[in-house]
C-alpha cells in the first residue's frame, strides 16, 4: 500500500512542479514582452489569454 501511495505522491509531486514552471515560463515571457514595450492588451491577445490573468501573474512575487 505505502509503495503504491508513495507513487501517486511522486506523480502529483511532478505534476505540481511541471504546473510551477509552466507557469514561471509564462510570467517570465508575459515580463520580458512588457519590458519590450507590448501592452497588457496586446499580450493578451497574443495569447488568447484575459488581461486580468496576465496582471494577476505578474503581480505575485
Amino acid at each position: 500500500w505505502l509503495e503504491v501511495k508513495s507513487k501517486e505522491w511522486e506523480a502529483e509531486g511532478i505534476k505540481k512542479g511541471i504546473e510551477q514552471g509552466s507557469k514561471n515560463n509564462r510570467k517570465e515571457m508575459y515580463q520580458t514582452m512588457m519590458d519590450k514595450g507590448f501592452s497588457i492588451s496586446s499580450i493578451a491577445s497574443i495569447f488568447s489569454v484575459s488581461e486580468d490573468s496576465i496582471k494577476k501573474l505578474l503581480m505575485k512575487a
